[in-house]
């Protein structure tokens, strides 16, 4: 490098320095005057300094709670809530089934009903006829025409009658007692409203023969004078598609011409139906 070139390098540099002084001159802060008169001390500043303050109590502010983070509490595990899951489907389970025993008894007494009361307006309903005299039969060895009637709607099926004609006395009650002589007669079939022919049943005990016995003169002077009565009692057994019935009858009558009374009120209770066996 020539020395001309050293001068002008040397010049170059002596003018940045001046620059940067110059610079330095102008962004310098300015220092202002003091003029500010000093600050009197206050008295309430100084009585705060005098008396001395409790420290302030620090806060700790609680964690945040994770939704779904447990709390801890035992009835809110997740055992106690598969176990009260449980205890409520028990519960509904028995709830149902208290309500189906409820139902079928309540549906089993319905078609109870139904079938007890399509049977009675369907069955078979046998009765018994037979009309006593109004005078006194006098005749040897008379009996008394008795009918059998089917008023159901089946047919009736192995009919048997057992009746009785019999003189009683007015203070006591027929004895509905089949363990004697009587008679018997059977009927195999009975269609809805037909009527059997005519049975006759003999007063008092029939002869040896068979015959019907004749009343006496004594007889008769007692049914005049009221000292007896005449009574007819019967009971009909029959099936039909229902299963096995039966009928009560008894029927009376006094010929007395001078009045009273006579025992007669178990002869009108005897009139009855039923099902099954007849009661003996």
């Amino acid at each position: 490098m020539s020395a001309e070139q050293i001068k002008n390098l040397n010049n170059r540099v002596s003018n940045l320095e001046k620059a940067v002084h110059k610079l330095e001159a102008v962004h310098a802060p300015r220092q202002q005057d003091d003029t500010t008169p000093p600050c009197e001390p206050d008295p309430t500043e100084e009585n705060e300094r005098a008396v001395p303050k409790p420290p302030a109590a620090s806060y700790i502010a609680p964690p945040k709670k994770d939704a779904k983070a447990p709390d801890g509490k035992w009835y809110k595990s997740a055992g106690w809530r598969v176990l009260r899951f449980v205890w409520r489907f028990k519960f509904l389970e028995g709830v149902g089934i208290i309500a189906v025993i409820v139902y079928t008894s309540l549906t089993w007494f319905q078609w109870h009903d139904l079938r007890h009361n399509f049977e009675v307006d369907q069955r078979s309903y046998v009765r018994i006829g037979l009309e006593l005299p109004g005078t006194i039969f006098t005749s040897p060895g008379i009996s008394l025409p008795m009918g059998l009637r089917n008023n159901g709607k089946s047919p009736a099926l192995r009919t048997r009658l057992n009746a009785i004609v019999e003189i009683i006395n007015s203070s006591s009650a027929p004895t509905f007692s089949f363990n004697k002589p009587h008679t018997i007669s059977d009927i195999a079939l009975l269609f809805p409203g037909d009527v059997s022919e005519n049975i006759p049943v003999a007063i008092g005990m029939p002869n040896k023969d068979r015959t019907p016995p004749a009343i006496t003169p004594s007889e008769i002077q007692d049914l005049v004078d009221g000292k007896t009565y005449i009574a007819a009692y019967a009971v009909v057994q029959y099936f039909d598609q229902f299963g096995e019935h039966w009928t009560h009858f008894c029927t009376w009558k006094s010929y007395s011409t001078k009045g009273g009374s006579v025992n007669a009120d178990y002869c009108v209770q005897w009139n009855t139906i039923g099902d099954g066996k007849p009661p003996e």
